[in-house]
């Protein structure tokens, strides 16, 4: 998909396309690093691409992501940098998902 479809769907602009696609904008946490967020984000991206997304099934991949990421504590270091009094191993925010 070229980055100015990538836009149109996203309703952003084609530069901002080209910054994520290059880490320039949007990279605050290494999420990549976890497989399943990867396959995740791979597979609403795929859904999109394709048309078979509507937004309620959007909004549902992208609160699926969210959870998952929360539940695994990768939100932690954006949480930290926001709030350096913030003690991590006692914060327990994320854990309250079901």
């Amino acid at each position: 998909m070229k980055q100015r479809e990538a836009a149109n769907l996203l309703g952003i602009t084609q530069t901002a396309v080209s910054k994520y696609a290059h880490h320039v904008r949007g990279r605050v946490l290494l999420m990549e690093k976890e497989k399943k967020v990867e396959i995740l984000i791979s597979k609403t991206a795929a859904l999109l691409a394709n048309g078979n997304l509507n937004r309620t099934a959007l909004a549902l991949q992208i609160c699926t992501t969210c959870k998952f990421v929360r539940k695994k504590g990768l939100m932690c270091e954006l949480c930290k940098r926001v709030d350096p009094t913030l003690d991590i191993q006692q914060c327990k925010v994320c854990l309250f998902l079901k």
